[in-house]
């Protein structure tokens, strides 16, 4: 990574947060519940591949359901992932899809450290429209009175934004792993 400097002012900040911000069509979207508990929004021009496999999914006008016949968490987790790995083998939702690393989210029944209810393949998250959470870290320094904000640039190389503006040291919270350890683990990842 190349690190610059840059001075970003508050209120410049704040405009720019709310520039990017958006809010959801839900018009474009049926929630995705597991055990009754909404974890996630799925585009309807999506629900294809979820409508032909009846045995995994409940599919209906207002809502995709998994199954309850999938009682655990390693039921649901197990069932959801073979699903999505049969659709990246087939060039489903390739674009997402394509990132898959064996590497798999927790899934909760509401906001981060509720009930787990399964655990997705990362790159099958954004599919499924579920929180999928992570650790940021930036640092700063103080000069002549002001505070100065440390910016990251991804590598020209990169697969995901290369080039783009980043965090100095970032991830993605995978299963098992807790805030603290998620970030110790990417700031290794990091310092190579």
């Amino acid at each position: 990574k190349q690190w610059y400097q840059r001075r970003v002012r508050g209120e410049k900040a704040l405009s720019y947060v709310k520039k990017i911000s958006c809010s959801i069509d839900k018009q474009l979207y049926l929630p995705f519940l597991v055990e009754g508990k909404q974890c996630g929004i799925i585009l309807r021009e999506n629900v294809g591949p979820f409508q032909q496999n009846s045995d995994l999914f409940s599919v209906s006008e207002n809502k995709i359901e998994l199954v309850d016949s999938l009682i655990t968490r390693q039921q649901r987790s197990s069932a959801i992932n073979k699903f999505f790995a049969t659709l990246r083998d087939d060039g489903i939702f390739s674009c997402t899809l394509k990132g898959w690393r064996d590497e798999t989210y927790t899934v909760f029944g509401g906001d981060f450290g509720s009930e787990v209810l399964l655990d997705v393949e990362r790159a099958a998250v954004p599919v499924l429209g579920c929180r999928s959470y992570g650790v940021h870290m930036n640092g700063y320094v103080k000069r002549d009175g002001e505070i100065l904000i440390w910016v990251g640039k991804r590598s020209p190389t990169k697969g995901k934004y290369p080039g783009c503006y980043d965090n100095m040291v970032a991830g993605g919270i995978s299963t098992g792993y807790a805030i603290r350890d998620t970030l110790i683990k990417e700031a290794e990842e990091e310092a190579g």
